[in-house]
């Protein structure tokens, strides 16, 4: 529901596309990968077991997870410069996190769902939003 498969997945598509560019002298970035929220199951397995197995190949640093941040500390840790918030939600209504992201003026990306398009202004639509796809999100990525 929330995505993190189709995350992780475009997220794995742009490392292996930054490492395909090393050897052309084109410019490579380096990121981090935090996942913040309540740690649930991920196909049938702990989310932080799921995400250590499926990432342990990306070698250091392997994604952070936050899960006790309350509103006001995601907020304060979402809003530094740098971050981009990614909301892959597969299913979704009307997520409380891109209201709070247009509200502190956060950058962020999210899937092109019902509930979630309403609240991008028409004009940002294309910079913005993503089919839920691994495609589509690791090129906006």
């Amino acid at each position: 529901r929330k995505g993190v498969p189709l995350f992780i997945d475009a997220v794995e598509r742009v490392r292996e596309m930054i490492n395909a560019t090393r050897g052309e002298g084109m410019i490579t970035a380096n990121f981090d990968v935090t996942l913040m929220g309540r740690v649930d199951y991920v196909e049938g397995s702990l989310a932080t077991s799921w995400l250590e197995q499926r990432t342990i190949s990306w070698g250091s640093p392997l994604p952070t997870v936050i899960s006790s941040a309350g509103r006001d500390d995601a907020m304060r840790y979402l809003t530094k410069d740098g971050r981009l918030v990614v909301i892959p939600s597969t299913v979704e209504n009307s997520p409380f996190t891109v209201l709070e992201c247009l509200e502190m003026a956060t950058p962020f990306i999210a899937s092109n769902l019902t509930g979630i398009r309403e609240l991008v202004h028409p004009e940002d639509m294309d910079k913005v939003l993503f089919e839920p796809s691994v495609e589509s999100l690791s090129a906006l990525l």
